[in-house]
Formats: C-alpha cells, sequence, structure tokens
C-alpha cells in the first residue's frame, strides 16, 4: 500500500514548528498570547482539513481571525448585557 498525503493537522504540527525561531525570539509576556494564537488554529483544524488549502498557511491566519472574531462578539454581546442591567429608566420626578 502507497502512503497517503499528510493530513492537514500534520501539516499544522509542522508550519507551527518552522516558526519556532520566532517564538524563541519573543519576549516573555508573548508566548503565552503566541501559543493560544496556533491553539486557535488546532481548534479549527477540522474545518481546514476539510477545506483542503492549496496554502496551508491560509487556513492557519483564517483560524486565527475566526477566533479573535468569535471573543470580539462575545464581549459585545457582554458589553451589552452590561449595559442594559446598568441601565435604569427616568423617573417623572423633576
Amino acid at each position: 500500500m502507497g502512503r497517503s498525503s499528510p493530513t492537514y493537522r500534520d501539516l499544522l504540527r509542522r508550519l507551527e514548528h518552522d516558526w519556532d525561531d520566532f517564538e524563541r525570539a519573543l519576549r516573555r509576556q508573548d508566548t503565552g498570547p503566541y501559543s493560544r494564537l496556533w491553539g486557535n488554529a488546532t481548534r479549527y483544524a477540522d474545518a481546514a482539513g476539510y477545506q483542503n488549502p492549496q496554502e496551508p498557511m491560509d487556513a492557519v491566519f483564517l483560524s486565527m481571525l475566526l477566533a479573535h472574531q468569535r471573543a470580539l462578539e462575545d464581549l459585545y454581546d457582554e458589553l451589552d448585557v452590561a449595559d442594559q442591567a446598568a441601565w435604569s429608566p427616568p423617573t417623572d420626578r423633576e
């Protein structure tokens, strides 16, 4: 039997490894966020693998952006709830 082509997850691990020098050059406070970015790419690996992109790094970036968009929308939702809870109707006492 012949070998199958590498999975998207295999490509993702290789890409992350290719950026090891970049990670080593980061300041300590940036290594956590950097790792979480790659975690976001892994989070959407099923969708990216289904897409089977010609350039896997495009799927990595899109996955990272999607995670950021979701986080941003969650924050907006929390702000809306907080604004509604903090708002009180005007009183007729003037």
